[in-house]
């Protein structure tokens, strides 16, 4: 795990909440242009199934939260629930990228050790075109502000965060320390979320510890990758289907 802080513009995009410890806007991030991307619009957290009430004003009232886009699998929405968010006028999209089932085991190159890229580069190929779904969402001003998030918002939600920061121009490296603000809460998501849950405890331990953890090295190889074999985000995008008007969009949402 890092043991960088994150600096005062990182804290200023940070939105702690009692009951979800990975929320943070993807507002104010340098673009390769000079700008920086608008704040408010788009958020990602890990999953807000726990949210007190307080956090619940804090996201509908204060930040104005109106969707919610959901990547966790359907037996996982199922098992662990939506939250008291499902209470409120908000919109809900399932848009399972992947089920979190263990098969995470599958990755392990020794016995000991999971490299995460050829994870990441998987849920590029996600069934029913769900990457592309939720780009498409996130690109809609109509129905923004919103927040995509998956159980901790560190994987599915980092692949997407990183795929729509790419698209509107981010610096890659501030992808890459986008990416590891996931580390400052991994620890607690772990220890208060995941392992007590029946869902995702019982393949824990079957899994090394880095698993957990978010390594700059990780999304840096997984940006290297996505240039070597599609020719980067934008290229990626368009040869899966997304529509150059909706690519407009989220750049206009996002940049203004």
């Amino acid at each position: 795990m890092t043991t960088d802080p994150p600096d005062d513009a990182a804290n200023r995009r940070l939105h702690p909440l009692e009951g979800a410890y990975n929320l943070r806007d993807l507002g104010g991030l340098p673009t390769e242009d000079g700008g920086e991307t608008l704040t408010g619009r788009v958020f990602r957290s890990d999953s807000l199934q726990s949210v007190s009430l307080g956090d619940v004003a804090r996201l509908h009232d204060t930040l104005g939260v109106r969707s919610l886009v959901d990547l966790r699998g359907e037996d996982e929405v199922v098992a662990e629930g939506r939250g008291p968010l499902a209470d409120r006028d908000v919109r809900y999209v399932n848009l399972p990228l992947v089920q979190e089932d263990g098969s995470l085991v599958s990755y392990l190159e020794d016995g000991r050790t999971v490299d995460l890229v050829p994870r990441y580069l998987s849920y590029l190929d996600s069934p029913g075109r769900t990457m592309l779904r939720a780009i498409e969402l996130l690109s809609e001003a109509e129905t923004a502000p919103t927040v995509f998030f998956c159980a901790a918002g560190k994987d599915r939600t980092g692949v997407l965060s990183a795929l729509v920061l790419r698209l509107v121009g981010v610096q890659p490296e501030a992808v890459v320390d986008d990416y590891l603000l996931s580390a400052e809460s991994a620890d607690i998501i772990l220890r208060e979320r995941l392992m007590p849950s029946p869902t995702y405890a019982h393949h824990i331990a079957a899994l090394p510890p880095e698993v957990y953890r978010a390594e700059a090295a990780t999304m840096r190889r997984f940006l290297v990758a996505l240039e070597e074999r599609f020719g980067g985000a934008e290229q990626w995008a368009l040869q899966a289907g997304l529509e150059p008007t909706v690519l407009a969009r989220l750049r206009t949402a996002l940049r203004g």
